[in-house]
């Protein structure tokens, strides 16, 4: 059966020759008519016509050598493809999973494609990747960025044998098949967030400076914190409080990390406007992200590159640690004015804590 949702492919010419021909041709003509009247009524008339034809021909024959460059394209070629085949297999399987049909699920698929191969025609792969992540189309009222962590976090739920329900109700039968294109996704996604550890820093594109830096130089709400709201079930407050308890007693504890891509912002009235999308009935909550400016954090970029414009959007790779610093609860949680605030503290280095920690149930 042929595929119903074929992927686009790029097409590479083996060799590029150029050839030039330049033909110029320059005719000048001078015309002199001398009229010489005597008194004897003698009439000379003289003409004197002068033509030079100059014709130059130039021609420039240019063989591209493509021989290094053209495995290289080939493999970047061959990334994207991967890349969206894991989009596909992941859209395609939460699809089964949700019962959307088929007709829906080709559309969401067409609309990604466009994206993805726009920008890859003026971008990169990598860029290809986030944009993805960043787009705002939406297939059964979920965006990409949703189904992706979604299938994240059923693999986290599927090894958590402790904080998974028992009868599995929360734990789809699919999570192995949402799980690997979710990886060629996330890994090719944090590709981008880590180049800071590739790199020593140097090459991140921007960090929170506060509201005194210029727009597009690191412009935040505040120097070194970033900013997340989201809504927050009552029954995972005792998670974050005990944490919170942890760390009071012993700044090196109250560890966690965060299995899935945690999305944050530069500016705080961003995430209210997300506590805001948020039904009325359910409790908000605004995460506080403090960073450490001398150390860093390798795991940690700013999106420059996206399909919304004004988030400012710093993403986490997945399984990131924090560590909780306080919590506050408060009397009126489901009003978007007044979340709960909980404030954590971003590891400068994942690769440098335990990975014996608890993994967030909700974030």
């Amino acid at each position: 059966m042929p595929d119903p949702y074929p992927t686009q492919t790029l097409k590479l010419a083996p060799a590029l020759t150029l050839t030039l021909t330049l033909t110029l041709t320059l005719t000048l003509t001078l015309t002199l008519t001398l009229t010489l009247t005597l008194s004897l009524t003698l009439t000379l008339t003289l003409t004197l016509t002068l033509t030079l034809s100059l014709t130059l021909t130039l021609t420039l024959t240019l063989t591209l050598p493509l021989t290094r460059t053209l495995a290289l394209t080939l493999s970047l070629t061959e990334q994207a493809n991967e890349i969206f085949k894991a989009v596909k297999a992941l859209v395609m399987a939460s699809a089964r999973s949700k019962g959307v049909s088929d007709y829906e699920t080709k559309d969401y698929l067409s609309k990604l494609q466009e994206i993805a191969f726009t920008c890859l025609s003026t971008e990169g792969v990598e860029d290809m990747a986030v944009r993805l992540w960043t787009s705002t189309e939406r297939h059964a009222d979920r965006e990409l960025c949703s189904i992706l962590n979604e299938a994240i976090r059923s693999d986290a739920r599927a090894v958590d044998f402790e904080s998974a329900p028992k009868d599995g109700a929360d734990c789809p039968a699919d999570a192995t098949e949402l799980l690997q294109p979710a990886v060629t996704l996330a890994c090719m996604i944090q590709h981008h967030l880590n180049m800071g550890r590739r790199t020593g820093g140097k090459q991140r594109t921007q960090w929170p400076k506060g509201k005194d830096a210029p727009e597009g130089k690191g412009c935040s709400s505040e120097a070194n914190t970033t900013f997340r709201g989201a809504e927050l079930p009552e029954q995972h407050k005792c998670f974050f409080e005990a944490l919170a308890d942890a760390h009071q007693a012993d700044e090196s504890r109250g560890v966690y990390r965060v299995p899935t891509l945690l999305a944050t912002s530069f500016e705080k009235r961003v995430a209210m406007n997300f506590i805001k999308r948020i039904d009325d009935s359910k409790p908000k909550v605004l995460f506080i992200v403090r960073l450490d400016r001398d150390l860093g954090c390798k795991q940690v970029n700013f999106l420059d590159k996206t399909e919304v414009d004004g988030e400012a959007e710093f993403l986490f790779s997945a399984y990131s640690v924090f560590r909780v610093q306080s919590v506050q609860w408060s009397e009126t949680p489901e009003r978007s004015a007044t979340p709960h605030e909980i404030t954590i503290l971003a590891s400068p280095d994942n690769a440098e804590e335990p990975e014996d920690v608890p993994t967030a149930p909700w974030h």
